[in-house]
């Protein structure tokens, strides 16, 4: 199977490379470093044309050896690369390319613009409920990686939160859900939930516009996690069984710990429940400062406009 696999990317790669020294594009953007995107950054590389790798996914450094090693391995995919430029979107980014090459010189910093757009809330009275919303996506079992989570570990964590959401009436959890699950159908989900008037299921509408409804993000690990944090929506860290805060965070501690926090990690459900009744407590007066956004994502003066860089770039 290796053979026809290598002989297919050598064909692709010798008529792209053809290709590009006749158009001699003035500027190639890429979202992957993996397969003939791989080749395309070499390529440009070798033509002295210039090329920025924009990544579309959600890096983090981490000081543990397992979350570490498969960070690295998906920004070899779609972070770093041979590409002139690499744009990244948030700090952590930039914090994980610099742990992995030493050198930040290829690094331009842009607000997010793959994902992480920015949204106006929706104004809400005095009555409305405080609404959590529930944004993440499961790996197929053969797919298994330790910094996501299986679709029995998905499974376990919704029906937790659902459980200890729904006796709150203040509380209104909206669970976004892609229709196209593989492992677990959106009926299957449906089934499995308490039957409780304060929670939804939501297929249609976009994560940005449900975002716009939200008081709080619940996800395990993905890029709806910088999406709300980009837009100063707090996020709390849940599921996988506790094994792995997407934010580098200590577990929360219902003794010890402020529920007003950018990011909270909860790693069990016994502290999930305390985690609740203690936002339940200080309903009306849940308030997270702007600057405690700071550290999770770049301010106005650490980017450039990218739509000026790259016209920068092509005119140059």
């Amino acid at each position: 199977y290796l053979i026809p696999f290598l002989l297919e990317i050598h064909s692709q790669a010798y008529g792209l490379e053809k290709g590009l020294e006749m158009l001699r594009p003035s500027l190639v953007m890429s979202p992957h470093n993996i397969n003939i995107l791989a080749a395309l950054g070499y390529i440009t590389k070798k033509l002295h044309i210039p090329s920025v790798l924009l990544s579309h996914g959600s890096h983090v450094s981490h000081d543990d050896k397992y979350c570490e090693k498969e960070h690295e391995i998906l920004a070899q995919n779609i972070l770093v690369g041979d590409y002139t430029y690499y744009a990244v979107q948030s700090p952590y980014a930039r914090a994980l390319i610099f742990k992995m090459t030493g050198d930040l010189s290829k690094v331009v910093c842009i607000k997010p613009i793959l994902w992480g757009n920015s949204i106006i809330k929706r104004l809400k009275n005095d009555s409305a409920p405080f609404t959590i919303v529930h944004a993440g996506t499961y790996k197929l079992r053969h797919h298994r990686r330790y910094i996501y989570e299986t679709s029995d570990e998905f499974l376990r964590g919704i029906t937790e939160l659902a459980d200890i959401v729904a006796p709150y009436p203040n509380f209104k959890l909206i669970f976004k859900l892609r229709k196209d699950s593989n492992e677990l159908s959106v009926e299957t989900i449906k089934s499995l939930l308490p039957k409780s008037d304060n929670i939804v299921i939501e297929t249609e509408l976009s994560f940005l516009e449900v975002l716009k409804e939200a008081d709080l993000v619940v996800s395990f690990s993905s890029t709806t996690i910088e999406e709300a944090l980009a837009n100063k929506v707090p996020v709390l860290l849940y599921g996988g069984l506790g094994r792995y805060s997407h934010i580098p965070a200590e577990p929360f501690s219902p003794d010890e710990n402020d529920a007003k926090m950018a990011v909270t990690f909860v790693k069990d459900k016994k502290d999930l429940k305390k985690y609740f009744a203690k936002l339940n407590d200080m309903m009306g007066s849940f308030f997270v400062p702007d600057e405690y956004f700071k550290a999770h994502c770049f301010g106005d003066n650490d980017v450039v406009d990218f739509n000026n860089w790259a016209m920068n770039i092509i005119q140059n």
